[in-house]
């Protein structure tokens, strides 16, 4: 009897794996789109599978790539090439970072019913993608050789108080 639990057991495994394989890409395309009900769809069978995990991460794949577009477009811009300052820069991806993620929170609201988890995620995961091409983008920017010195230090301050601010607006 105890061999029959174990084996029932090991073919529910697998086949919970093979419903999971074939949802993915329902998943997938409901989380790129938008798509609500496609999404809550998945969510149930997900939900019913104890999931959830696997849930959050189809979701950070799905929709990181948005977010890494928007640094991309940031970071894209080189210091010779510079028509702004940088601290007027950083704002202007800490406003559209901050944006993008107040409409994923916005959607995730609206399907998931810890939507905080979903978002935190994507969150934690975007910030450690562009942490460092950040540090190097603000090290290639303010110091060059023989240009370390008190401006220098001022600005990464400056610098700082904006990154610090955007996490702040983003807990």
């Amino acid at each position: 009897a105890v061999e029959f639990v174990g084996d029932a057991a090991a073919r529910l495994k697998t086949f919970e794996d093979r419903l999971e394989k074939r949802i993915s890409s329902k998943l997938k395309e409901g989380i790129e789109l938008h798509d609500a009900e496609a999404t809550k769809e998945c969510l149930d069978v997900y939900e019913q599978m104890k999931r959830r995990d696997v849930l959050v991460t189809r979701y950070v794949q799905a929709r990181k790539s948005n977010l890494v577009k928007i640094y991309s477009a940031f970071a894209e811009v080189k210091p010779d090439d510079e028509q702004e300052p940088l601290p007027m820069r950083l704002r202007g991806l800490a406003a559209n970072l901050s944006a993008a993620l107040g409409a994923e929170l916005a959607w995730c609201e609206s399907v998931f019913p810890d939507s905080a988890t979903f978002a935190a995620a994507l969150w934690v995961d975007l910030t450690s993608t562009i942490a460092a091409p950040l540090q190097s983008v603000v090290a290639d920017a303010l110091f060059k050789p023989g240009t370390y010195g008190e401006p220098q230090l001022l600005e990464l301050r400056v610098l700082l108080g904006i990154v610090s601010d955007l996490g702040v607006e983003v807990s």
